[in-house]
């Protein structure tokens, strides 16, 4: 859904991104819904930047995601 119409979310972007932080940083939460989340938050900026750059929360949160995985493939 969010490739096709992105704009569907606009209205409750910050409740997604709320959301999708908190699924995020569960702590015994399955890799692969950690990576999904990111995955879907990424799309999103990909698909809407200028959504992120008016919500700096969304950016940084989006952030904290991608480095997480960074480190944690590096590690």
């Amino acid at each position: 859904m969010l490739e096709v119409e992105p704009r569907f979310f606009k209205k409750n972007f910050k409740e997604l991104v709320e959301l999708l932080t908190r699924i995020f940083r569960i702590p015994n939460i399955e890799g692969g819904v950690r990576r999904m989340t990111t995955e879907i938050l990424v799309d999103y900026a990909e698909k809407s930047p200028a959504l992120f750059r008016k919500r700096k929360e969304a950016l940084e949160s989006t952030i904290e995601m991608i480095f997480f995985h960074m480190v944690e493939i590096s590690g």
